[in-house]
C-alpha cells in the first residue's frame, strides 16, 4: 500500500558518482505507478537513496536489496542486521592514511566479514576524494595540505543515519544478497525491480564492480523476457538507446559534481 508521505532525513551514506539523489523524485513516481506487488526488488542499490525514499511510500510488500559490490552488500546486511554493532565499529574508526590504504587493501581482497567489510567501506569512501571509494586516492592528498583525511568525518552523523536506515528497512522487511542480478529475476512471486546498472561508459572507472558490454546485453534480454514489473535507468548514450528500442524511454536532465559542476541526461527506461 502507498502511505501518507512524512519525508524522513535518512541519506545514502555515499558521495556517489551517478547516485540517483538528484532524480528520485520522477524514479519512484514510476516506481508507484507499477507497485502492485508481492516484493520490491533492487539488484544493483549501491547507494540506497531510492530504496530509502520508496520505504516511506510504499510499505506493501518486502525489500530484497542486493550489489554485486561486497563492501556495499555488507553495509546493507549489516544496517538491518547489525546496526548495534554496525555504530560501535564505526566509533571505533580513525581516519589517517595508513588506515586508508589498509582499509582499501582488505576491500580489494575482501578480508574480514561482513561488518568489517561495511564498516571499511563507509569509512574509505568518506576519506576519499570525490568519495570515489576504493577507485579514487585519499581527500586531501598524500600531503594533507588543503584538505585533510578526516574533513568529512562525522562519525555520529553516520551513526545516526544507521540507526535511520535501519528504522525504514526493518518496517518494509528487507534483506540484502551480494549475488549476480540475475537471481533476482526470480518468478517465486510478482515482484517490482528497480535497476540502476554501472554506466554503459565510464562505469568501469567508477566503480570497482562494473558492467562488460555482454552484462549489458544479458539484463537487456532479461528484462524483455521477464514478467515482473521494472524501471531501468541508464546513462544516455546510443548504444543504450538502440538496445531499449523496445521500450519506452524518457530523457531526464541532472546536475553531477565530482570536479566542478556537470549537467548531463539519464534515461528512465520502462516497458511499454
Amino acid at each position: 500500500m502507498v502511505s501518507a508521505y512524512k519525508p524522513v532525513n535518512v541519506k545514502s551514506f555515499f558521495r556517489y558518482p551517478g547516485g540517483k539523489d538528484r532524480l528520485k523524485s520522477p524514479i519512484i513516481d514510476a516506481l508507484l505507478r507499477r507497485a502492485d506487488v508481492a516484493e520490491y526488488r533492487e539488484p544493483f542499490v549501491g547507494g540506497g537513496s531510492i530504496a530509502l525514499t520508496l520505504a516511506q511510500r510504499w510499505n506493501g510488500g518486502t525489500y530484497w536489496l542486493n550489489d554485486a559490490d561486497p563492501g556495499t552488500a555488507a553495509i546493507w546486511w549489516a544496517v538491518i542486521n547489525r546496526p548495534r554493532e554496525f555504530r560501535r565499529r564505526i566509533m571505533s574508526a580513525t581516519p589517517s592514511l595508513e588506515q586508508f590504504d589498509r582499509f582499501r587493501l582488505r576491500l580489494r581482497h575482501q578480508t574480514g566479514g561482513r561488518l568489517a567489510l561495511a564498516t571499511m567501506k563507509i569509512a574509505v569512501h568518506q576519506w576519499s576524494y570525490s568519495g570515489l571509494g576504493e577507485m579514487g586516492g585519499p581527500l586531501g592528498g598524500r600531503v594533507q595540505r588543503t584538505y585533510r583525511i578526516d574533513d568529512r568525518w562525522n562519525p555520529v552523523r553516520i551513526c545516526d543515519q544507521i540507526e535511520g536506515c535501519h528504522a525504514l528497512l526493518g518496517g518494509v522487511h528487507a534483506r540484502c544478497t551480494c549475488t549476480d542480478f540475475v537471481a533476482l529475476f526470480a518468478r517465486n512471486v510478482p515482484a517490482l525491480l528497480y535497476l540502476d546498472p554501472p554506466y554503459y561508459h565510464k562505469g568501469n572507472e567508477c566503480y570497482r564492480y562494473g558492467f562488460t558490454k555482454d552484462d549489458h546485453r544479458r539484463l537487456c534480454e532479461w528484462l524483455r523476457a521477464t514478467p515482473h514489473r521494472w524501471v531501468l535507468t541508464y546513462d544516455d548514450c546510443p548504444e543504450v538507446r538502440r538496445m531499449y528500442s523496445w521500450a519506452h524511454i524518457r530523457k531526464l536532465s541532472v546536475h553531477y559534481s565530482i570536479a566542478g559542476s556537470v549537467e548531463q541526461s539519464e534515461l528512465l527506461i520502462t516497458a511499454n
